[in-house]
């Protein structure tokens, strides 16, 4: 009897043990997707802002850009819009550059929770899977844009430098050749507007299956009692 009394004692502390790494394994991933889900959040807004309308870097970089093709500005003017241009265009790119280190930080807390979660393996497996899957995708609409983006921006700088190497002066060559240029500019802005579409739809998609993580991860105990 004392023996089977201890054997029972062992397995209720056993099976406290479990139940406690369990549990705690449930509240940190709740912990990890609210964590999980702001690093997503600072990625998709730092994809959005070099191409924002809000962007103020960007919108004065459309208006520097604008009056330097302008034929009412003169020469020293333009030089004035033109290198102003060229300084926007720095701060662009550090922008650009910002959507590959804040990418960094989501892999990084995206794996982290692949692992927390490796001993829990049937526990939302399914939700998660998703979520990889939106992440993945997500990774490969930033890229794009991002492509876009410095490809824009390295036209934009040819524009400037051009302008300087001509000493203000726009030159009817140099119109000519803008001209030419317009319908694989169109063609560009079509792009990044159709990728910004999917990216929104990307972060609605996100979003609702954050929560749904949220709740699950939440709900997870009293859920084993169900039946």
């Amino acid at each position: 009897m004392k023996k089977l009394i201890i054997l029972i004692v062992g397995i209720s502390i056993i099976g406290a043990i479990a139940w406690w790494a369990l549990m705690s394994g449930v509240r940190t991933s709740a912990h990890s997707y609210e964590a999980l889900e702001r690093e997503t959040d600072t990625y998709i807004a730092a994809t959005f802002l070099p191409g924002a309308d809000g962007n103020p870097v960007r919108n004065e970089l459309n208006r520097m850009l604008g009056e330097s093709l302008s034929d009412i500005l003169s020469e020293t003017e333009r030089l004035e819009r033109a290198r102003r241009g060229l300084v926007l265009l720095d701060e662009l790119e550090r922008q650009i550059d910002a959507i590959g280190e804040t990418k960094s930080s989501l892999d990084a807390r995206l794996t982290a929770l692949d692992e927390e979660l490796a001993y829990i393996p049937s526990l939302l497996s399914g939700d998660r899977r998703r979520l990889r899957e939106h992440v993945e995708r997500l990774y490969v609409i930033a890229d794009d844009i991002r492509g876009l983006s410095c490809r824009a921006n390295y036209h934009t700088s040819q524009i400037f430098d051009r302008i300087i190497t001509d000493g203000g002066v726009l030159t009817v060559e140099h119109i000519t050749f803008l001209n030419g240029q317009i319908p694989q500019i169109e063609t560009q802005f079509d792009e990044r507007t159709n990728l910004y579409a999917e990216l929104e739809s990307i972060e609605s998609a996100l979003g609702i299956l954050y929560k749904d993580l949220l709740a699950s991860s939440q709900a997870f105990p009293l859920s084993l009692f169900a039946e």
